[in-house]
């Protein structure tokens, strides 16, 4: 699962070491960083609660987001194999990318596509909606995120972050449709237990 394109450092450059904030770039692009990286369970278990976005990343017009915690979750599990679990709590809003129901949808996308669980979506006062979920590294999972990372990979190879391609435009109802087929799975599941 060799990085093709998105490169992780700690502070100032240097090799990402856990619990640091982790910086993330597209070559030399400087894309943000992850400012709050928690290790919990002795190091074996990964949080990260808030992506800083860069002048780049709040004009390029796609959901690159998805892509990005693809791409952080790889490197953990390449580089600090300790980690077996990555829990994720999101609720930024996207410049350019949708109303918060939109964002919300796609972020449950990218956790289901990977094998997440423990997916969670909860309205805030502020008007932003926050997605949290867990991923365990298992051979299941590791397989999703390798087919995943491959086709995001691939996207942005074609197309690079910062070109300003533009983007089709998803109908808001669609957005808030899945959004409420989710929440009533999950009441569903929480019913049943």
């Amino acid at each position: 699962m060799h990085n093709q394109g998105i490169r992780i450092t700690g502070p100032d450059g240097a090799a990402y070491e856990l619990g640091q904030p982790m910086l993330m770039s597209a070559g030399r692009v400087p894309l943000g960083r992850v400012d709050r990286v928690h290790l919990r369970n002795r190091g074996t278990e990964v949080h990260f609660e808030r992506f800083t976005p860069t002048a780049v990343m709040q004009a390029e017009p796609r959901n690159v987001g998805a892509w990005l915690f693809y791409e952080a979750c790889a490197h953990l599990v390449r580089f600090h194999p300790q980690v077996q679990l990555i829990s994720f709590e999101s609720s930024r809003p996207m410049s350019g990318v949708g109303d918060p129901a939109l964002q919300a949808a796609a972020r449950v996308a990218a956790l289901e596509c990977i094998g997440a669980t423990d997916i969670q979506v909860k309205p805030l006062q502020s008007g932003e909606i926050l997605v949290s979920g867990c991923w365990a590294y298992n051979e299941r999972n590791l397989r999703d995120l390798e087919a995943v990372l491959e086709a995001q990979r691939a996207i942005y190879r074609d197309a690079p972050i910062g070109g300003h391609i533009r983007r089709r435009r998803t109908p808001f109802v669609n957005a808030r449709a899945m959004l409420g087929q989710w929440l009533q799975r999950d009441a569903q599941r929480t019913a049943a237990k």
